[in-house]
C-alpha cells in the first residue's frame, strides 16, 4: 500500500480538505454509477475543490437533468451517451490557505491543490440515425450565485483555449457530434425546465455584506436611482432608458464617482435584464478601474493570472499579461489633451478607461476582453478567439444618427476616424 507522503506527492488527500471552504466535487458523478463503479467516484482523484452552494445547487441540478434526459432522449432509443467533464485550475487561488486554517496549532502543507475557476462538461449522444444524434455543453463559474451557461460544443471549443490560457485549438468531439441538430434545441429545452429554479439566488452572509457594501457605496452616487438597480450573480447592472442617457452618465460617474460603468450587449445580459426594442442599455458597475485595479493594465489587457500590478523591483508600476508585460496606471486614466493617459509612476503613458463591451455593430467582445486600443490608435475588441475582432466607439463618442441618416461614432480620439453601427 501507498503511504500518506507518497499519495501527497502525485494527488490532493483528506487533510488537504479540512478547514477549507469548498467541497469535493466530483467530476465523474457518482449519479451515473452504481455499486463499485459508485465508490470509486468518491475518490480525491475524481474530485476537485468547488464552492458548495454552486456543486451542491447548480451542478448537482445539472448532473441529475443528465441522467434523466440521456436516458430518455439517448439510452432509451439506443444511442450512446458520451460526455467530458473538465475544469480550469486557478492559478492564484490554492488550498488549504493557511491566514483560513482554523486549527493554529497543526502543521501542514498549504496552496497544494488549485481551485477551479470554471467547470465545464460536454455531452454528445451518438445514433445510427444522424438525425437523433445530437450534442451540447455547459460552462459555470466555480462561485456561489454561478449560473451555468448552455453552448454548442463548437462554442466551448472557442472557449477553453481562452480560459486555458492557450492559442492552440481544442477539439472535444468529431464533427463536433451534429451540434447543430433540431435534436438539440429540443433537449436543451427539457433541460433549461429542469435546471432553472424560481427561488431567489443562494446567498451567504459574507456575500450579502459585501454586495450590502457595494450597494451603499454605489448609491452614494447623486447620478443613479436605486430603482433602476439590478443584481445579477456577478454584481451590479444598471439599466438605462437609451444609449445616449448610459453616455451622458457614464463619464460623470468614472470621473465623479471613480465608478466604471461598461456597456453590455443584450446578448451578454441576462434575459431579465436584456434590452428590449425600446433601445435601453444596460451596464455593469465596477469600482475596479485603473488607478485602483491590481488586475487591468494601462492598455486594457488582464494581468495574467498569477500576476498582478506592482513596482517589483522597478520604477512603473506594471503586470504580465498573454502578450508580454504592459505598464499599470497608478492614477485615473483621464482625458489630456484629447488623449486618455494616466500615470505609471514614472511617467504619464496611452490608456483606455473602462466602458464598454460592444462593438460598433453591437457584438459582444469576448469574455476577456473590453473594448480598447491595445496598442492601436483606435478601440476594438476580439468577438471570439479565432482573432475575428470588431471597431468600438470611442469612450468618448457613441451610435447615433448625429444629424445624418445612418447610425455611426468615431472610434478613435482625437476623432478622425468612423465606423457604420
Amino acid at each position: 500500500d501507498l503511504s500518506i507522503a507518497d499519495l501527497k506527492s502525485t494527488q490532493a488527500i483528506n487533510e488537504d480538505y479540512q478547514d477549507t471552504s469548498y467541497d469535493r466535487g466530483h467530476l465523474n458523478p457518482f449519479l451515473f454509477q452504481c455499486d463499485q463503479g459508485r465508490t470509486a467516484t468518491f475518490t480525491l482523484t475524481n474530485a476537485a475543490p468547488m464552492d458548495p452552494c454552486f456543486i451542491r445547487v447548480r451542478w448537482y441540478k445539472l448532473e441529475k437533468a443528465l441522467k434523466d434526459q440521456l436516458q430518455k432522449e439517448c439510452n432509451d432509443i439506443e444511442g450512446d451517451p458520451y460526455l467530458i467533464t473538465g475544469t480550469v485550475p486557478s492559478q492564484n487561488r490554492k488550498i488549504p490557505v493557511q491566514h483560513e486554517d482554523e486549527e493554529g496549532d497543526r502543521t501542514r502543507d498549504y496552496d497544494r491543490v488549485s481551485v477551479p475557476s470554471h467547470v465545464w462538461t460536454a455531452v454528445c449522444c451518438d445514433h445510427a440515425d444522424k438525425n437523433r444524434t445530437f450534442s451540447f455543453a455547459f460552462l459555470g463559474k466555480n462561485q456561489e450565485e454561478s449560473q451555468l451557461e448552455p453552448l454548442s460544443v463548437a462554442e466551448l471549443n472557442l472557449r477553453l483555449p481562452g480560459l486555458y490560457g492557450r492559442s492552440r485549438s481544442i477539439k472535444l468531439f468529431a464533427d463536433d457530434c451534429n451540434g447543430d441538430s433540431e435534436k438539440r434545441s429540443k433537449v436543451l429545452d427539457s433541460f433549461k425546465a429542469q435546471i432553472t429554479d424560481d427561488d431567489s439566488q443562494i446567498i451567504r452572509e459574507t456575500k450579502r455584506a459585501k454586495l450590502d457594501k457595494d450597494k451603499q457605496g454605489i448609491m452614494q452616487s447623486k447620478h443613479l436611482k436605486e430603482q433602476n438597480l439590478i443584481l445579477l450573480s456577478e454584481g451590479y447592472y444598471y439599466r438605462f432608458d437609451s444609449l445616449r442617457e448610459w453616455f451622458n452618465t457614464m463619464s460623470t460617474l468614472y470621473r465623479e464617482d471613480k465608478l466604471a460603468c461598461v456597456l453590455s450587449a443584450p446578448s451578454a445580459v441576462y434575459r431579465e435584464v436584456a434590452q428590449s426594442d425600446g433601445g435601453g442599455a444596460t451596464c455593469s458597475l465596477t469600482r475596479d478601474i485603473q488607478g485602483t485595479s491590481k488586475t487591468i493594465t494601462a492598455s486594457g489587457y488582464l494581468c495574467k493570472a498569477s500576476d498582478q500590478c506592482g513596482y517589483k523591483a522597478n520604477s512603473y508600476f506594471w503586470c504580465y499579461t498573454n502578450q508580454g508585460y504592459d505598464y499599470c496606471c497608478v492614477s485615473e486614466c483621464s482625458l489630456k489633451d484629447s488623449h486618455y493617459q494616466c500615470w505609471n509612476g514614472n511617467k504619464d503613458v496611452p490608456c483606455s478607461p473602462q466602458y464598454s463591451t460592444v462593438t460598433v455593430k453591437g457584438t459582444p467582445c469576448r469574455p476577456d476582453q473590453q473594448c480598447a486600443k491595445y496598442g492601436k490608435d483606435y478601440y476594438w475588441c476580439y468577438t471570439d478567439y479565432k482573432k475575428n475582432w470588431e471597431y468600438c466607439c470611442s469612450p468618448t463618442h457613441y451610435c447615433d444618427d448625429h444629424g445624418y441618416g445612418y447610425r455611426w461614432c468615431y472610434t478613435d480620439d482625437p476623432h478622425s476616424k468612423n465606423q457604420k453601427c
